[in-house]
């Protein structure tokens, strides 16, 4: 066995005196050492102060604390995408928006533990509030008629015993590309506070095309959330130099995929991409 690349993502959401939250979120990879850092209102949500320090760069003037002046002011919250499309790389080989998106998705996870500061009285009108968010987001909030007649399970967010006080969410993330016996494999796993999910996938070396995919939600809010992911297999035979974020939200997106599963997914098949220079290759950014 051989190990040929690997990555790696951690974000934590910390109280802070129940008047701001910090989202941080720390990237690693053989290059690279980064953490952003939002400063955000726990009623409104608003930045109050944004940051990255870089500590390893193959660009040694990248190196030292930085500020992101763009997002002050902003709402770290699911139309966060627009004001984030506009921050500039630091270079063409910067990874900086991802991770300020990372840093927002935990914004929003932790809100589960905040629904008091948000606005809502109790954790049942909160999770009412996201039946309307995300009805065409996932498979489980486009199906929730299907939710109640097919399963028992209640959703575990509304059956919390103990809200967070200080540590609010965390989630890690890892990318790993391996040869086994000349076959190619590429593992990615998440793993939130309400979450654990994994990837694989293998694939040729010379071509790029996917022989082969595997995934499981081992830990999913609910029972339903796993039918999210039944059409993996129309990953098989697809080429990694020419896949497109639509494809992948077609497979695992959508109204019938996972908004987390899908990023997984995309994560995976970048560190792909990064680390095989088909000849047509392009990055997978967020939308």
């Amino acid at each position: 066995m051989y190990l040929i690349d690997e990555c790696s993502y951690s974000c934590t959401v910390d109280n802070q005196h129940n008047s701001t939250i910090v989202s941080k979120v720390s990237y690693l990879d053989k290059e690279k050492e980064i953490t952003v850092s939002l400063l955000v209102d726990i009623n409104t949500f608003h930045v109050i102060d944004s940051w990255y320090e870089v500590f390893r760069n193959p660009d040694k003037s990248l190196l030292g604390f930085h500020e992101i002046e763009k997002l002050k002011g902003y709402e770290a919250y699911l139309n966060a995408g627009k004001v984030i499309r506009t921050i500039e790389e630091p270079n063409h080989n910067s990874n900086l928006k991802e991770l300020v998106r990372e840093c927002v998705r935990g914004v929003i996870q932790a809100e589960n533990n905040l629904y008091r500061h948000r606005g809502f009285s109790n954790a049942k009108d909160y999770f009412e509030s996201w039946n309307v968010k995300n009805k065409d987001n996932c498979y489980r909030f486009s199906n929730l008629d299907k939710e109640i007649k097919e399963t028992k399970q209640k959703d575990y967010i509304l059956e919390l015993s103990y809200l967070r006080k200080n540590n609010l969410f965390n989630c890690h993330q890892n990318y790993k590309l391996l040869e086994i016996e000349k076959i190619l494999y590429a593992i990615g796993v998440f793993s939130d506070s309400f979450h654990n999910y994994n990837l694989t996938i293998s694939y040729k070396r010379e071509t790029g095309d996917i022989t082969g995919c595997f995934g499981d939600m081992r830990i999913a809010p609910n029972d339903i959330c796993r039918k999210g992911i039944t059409n993996l297999d129309k990953f098989i035979g697809m080429n990694i130099e020419r896949i497109n974020y639509e494809e992948i939200n077609k497979i695992v997106g959508g109204s019938f995929g996972c908004v987390h599963f899908e990023n997984l997914s995309r994560k995976l098949i970048n560190t792909i991409k990064r680390n095989h220079n088909f000849e047509h290759m392009e990055k997978l950014d967020d939308v």
